[in-house]
């Protein structure tokens, strides 16, 4: 990659949502063009279908990347179905080979429907998950990017009833950990500052409001503590994710899916971006869905995978 810009493939995600649209507006935007090399995966027909709903320029044939074996018509626009979840995954996989053969220097991928996912049959809920077993990673770490404000999940795809029983002070103990190593070896953090978040209302208030913390977190804290780790908490929800934004933390822990993601969302909702931990290779993608209800309508909002994109280019830089 040195001397050239790097490679960046793009997935088209779910044929019937947004993701073709926000592709397209992506790699049509200077900010994309003008730093990277992009190749967009996923079926030509139903890209150049999102185009003629949108009234969006089609790519040049060169940019695209034909995966999966998906018709090609009868694409339905705004709704969760079969054909479109396997045309999703498969568009994964053909850019997984493409990193794996090292034609491609990072993955950026489009929002896809886990219904749909479902309903074709496929192996994996989440991108993340479907990643790990693409690369025979262990345990991939998702970590939202918002400004100064670093979220990584403890759990991610959980009931929020399974979640609570997942935090464990030797689950939280073994994050932690690796959370370090990876924000030193990906992010360039020399030695990150790590913030756990409490489960419970003001961290359970001494047992008042819950047990979780004095069991399970807050050893697993003293633990990371007696390693050699900079890490501090649990420190309560409402207050950890602010003090994150403004800097104080590198990074901040959330136990569960939405006390992250609500965090992150509703501070910069087009401004948060995925990145995963833990891969051979970088991956990022927008922090949204697939927004359905406006598919095809030409009102979907590029700004989450442009700054994907984004963040993957520099994080390639840094590898380099």
């Amino acid at each position: 990659m040195a001397g050239s810009k790097p490679r960046i493939v793009i997935t088209a995600g779910d044929p019937n949502g947004i993701g073709p649209e926000i592709v397209l507006k992506a790699i049509a935007h200077e900010r994309v063009r003008d730093i990277c090399s992009p190749q967009v995966v996923g079926n030509p027909d139903a890209i150049r279908h999102c185009a003629t709903l949108c009234a969006l320029t089609s790519p040049d044939e060169s940019m695209i990347v034909a995966a999966g074996d998906a018709p090609a018509s009868g694409w339905r626009t705004g709704e969760i179905d079969a054909v479109a979840g396997r045309a999703a995954f498969e568009s994964l996989v053909a850019a997984h080979r493409l990193l794996a053969d090292r034609r491609a220097d990072a993955l950026v991928t489009a929002p896809w429907s886990k219904e749909a996912l479902h309903l074709a049959g496929a192996p994996h809920v989440g991108h993340t998950e479907a990643l790990a077993a693409l690369t025979g990673s262990s345990n991939p770490i998702t970590l939202f990017v918002c400004g100064k404000l670093r979220i990584a999940f403890l759990t991610r795809h959980l009931s929020l009833s399974d979640a609570i029983v997942a935090i464990t002070r030797e689950r939280v103990s073994s994050f932690v950990e690796r959370l370090a190593s990876e924000l030193t070896t990906t992010i360039g953090i020399a030695r990150p500052r790590i913030a756990v978040a409490a489960l419970n209302p003001h961290g359970g208030e001494g047992g008042l409001l819950g047990r979780e913390e004095i069991d399970e977190i807050a050893p697993a804290v003293v633990a990371a503590l007696d390693s050699g780790l900079n890490v501090v908490g649990p420190i309560p929800a409402d207050a950890v994710f602010h003090e994150g934004a403004e800097g104080v933390h590198d990074c901040v822990v959330a136990l569960y899916h939405d006390q992250g993601h609500i965090a992150s969302k509703t501070r910069d909702f087009f401004g948060t971006v995925s990145l995963t931990l833990g891969l051979p290779y970088i991956r990022t993608s927008p922090d949204h869905g697939t927004a359905f209800d406006i598919a095809g309508r030409n009102k979907a909002d590029p700004e989450s995978l442009i700054r994907a994109v984004e963040l993957a280019v520099e994080l390639c830089w840094k590898g380099n």
